[in-house]
């Protein structure tokens, strides 16, 4: 009996012995799988929407606010962003991810760091870093300049719309945020998210609270952006104003479309 238990016992040795030489062989495997080494340029772009300098710069920006692994085994920081960037990029849903070659991760591992990516983005002292709309007279100068120079159109201080963004489904007993709500006019759950972007589609605002039930000129009604304007014409700087569709009323400070208008009329 002694001598079964001690072939088990070194049997059961080998076998974690070999467990931990593959789970490094694994490790070793996705090193060398390293997108930044493995990828081109054009094929990182394809694959992230951005290319490698930015992704670099991205990474040391959110870093101070990231988790770094504790040994060896933990996922990197650049591993994280890429993993997530490749969510945000293809819109696929964990399990493609998890299944492609450059990740070789479980979908929870996967869910962890689209979470961590995401919140890191979303802290004010970075967001506001990037998506602010413009607060001075000079900077709304500068995007006016830019707009006429590139189309032609002077007085353009933005571009504004909504875009749904898909999600999934809530909870239907949910009383403060009912699953209703959710579903937009072409039948699926979104949040309505409202963009004003610059000439350079450059984001300046970005409102993505509402759910998908939500009507364009609701979110737009209750956006500060709305508020600043209304002041900046209040103080006689009426020649700013956005362009949006045919979905917005009409007002000094946000053009919209004119309905079959006459050939050669201005």
């Amino acid at each position: 009996m002694a001598d079964e238990l001690e072939i088990l016992y070194n049997y059961q040795n080998i076998v974690n012995d070999l467990d931990i030489n593959i789970f490094n062989e694994d490790r070793r495997f996705m090193a060398q799988e390293d997108p930044f080494t493995i990828l081109s340029d054009r094929k990182f772009l394809g694959t992230y929407r951005l290319s490698k300098s930015l992704v670099k710069e991205i990474c040391q920006t959110l870093s101070p606010h990231m988790m770094a692994p504790k040994t060896n085994a933990g996922l990197s920081i650049d591993r994280k962003l890429s993993i997530a960037l490749r969510f945000f990029a293809s819109g696929s849903y964990q399990q493609d991810i998890g299944e492609h070659r450059g990740s070789a991760l479980s979908q929870a591992s996967v869910s962890r760091c689209i979470t961590e990516v995401a919140n890191a983005l979303n802290l004010p002292q970075i967001m506001n870093q990037y998506i602010r709309f413009p607060s001075t007279i000079n900077e709304l100068n500068s995007i006016r300049l830019g707009f006429y120079e590139k189309y032609g159109v002077p007085g353009v201080v933005g571009v504004l719309d909504c875009t749904h963004i898909a999600i999934v489904p809530p909870k239907q007993h949910d009383i403060i945020y009912p699953e209703h709500i959710y579903v937009n006019r072409k039948g699926y759950h979104s949040i309505n998210t409202q963009l004003i972007c610059d000439c350079d589609l450059k984001i300046l605002n970005v409102c993505a609270k509402f759910p998908g039930s939500a009507h364009d000129s609701h979110i737009w009604r209750v956006s500060p952006v709305l508020d600043v304007l209304k002041y900046i014409h209040s103080i006689r700087q009426t020649s700013n104003f956005l362009l949006g569709d045919s979905g917005y009323g009409l007002r000094p400070w946000l053009l919209t479309p004119i309905h079959e208008p006459e050939v050669g009329g201005p």
